[in-house]
């Protein structure tokens, strides 16, 4: 009989003292656990049995196994941990990946760096929806407050800095900033993901 022990997050443990017991509770064979989690009982007649495992800082798993002649047994056991287990979430590498899905969508990023935007008629010194009106799609409208429109899409135009939504009821926004403070900026178009609401 043979069969590897883990945590709950699927990791090997390493030193799970094992044992395995018939149905009347007398042990039959005993084995500690290698650095992969697996462990090794040979010699085990044909029946029904439980294997128990114990390891300090973790609850006793328990699993039943038939044994059947000439037939190899697996007994595979979880351990559930009596502390929160670490679990390391890497926030980049989900954004890349995030990223990486908007053209599949149907979405489009267009950027704007700051030399892009020195380069532009009136460099920085232009307002930012004059930054705006250079990309594809973008127009403005020939009203007081001179909205922005993008794909001729009049009411969700929607401002971020550093990731913060700008209120909807700051109308001047594009036409009173300036680009001047801005490192990099990107014009996301199309069907999005929802952290863009």
């Amino acid at each position: 009989m043979e069969g590897i022990a883990r945590d709950a997050l699927q990791r090997p443990l390493a030193n799970v003292k094992l044992h395995i017991e018939t149905p009347d509770g007398r042990v039959v064979g005993e084995a500690v656990s290698d650095n992969a989690g697996h462990y090794r009982i040979p010699g085990i007649a044909p029946g029904i049995y439980s294997v128990a495992g114990e390891k300090d800082g973790f609850d006793t798993s328990n699993v039943i196994v038939t044994v059947a002649a000439g037939t190899p047994a697996s007994g595979d056991l979880t351990f559930a941990s009596k502390q929160a287990l670490d679990m390391n979430a890497v926030a980049q590498k989900l954004d890349a990946a995030r990223n990486n899905i908007e053209p599949q969508i149907g979405a489009s990023s267009y950027g704007f760096s700051t030399q892009t935007i020195e380069n532009m008629p009136a460099g920085d010194n232009a307002p930012l929806n004059q930054v705006l009106l250079q990309a594809p799609g973008v127009n403005q409208d020939n009203l007081a407050n001179g909205a922005i429109h993008v794909r001729n899409e009049h009411l969700n135009v929607q401002y971020r800095i550093n990731g913060v939504i700008i209120p909807d009821g700051v109308s001047f926004f594009g036409q009173g900033l300036s680009p001047r403070f801005i490192d990099s900026m990107d014009l996301v178009t199309g069907a999005l993901p929802a952290q863009y609401g």
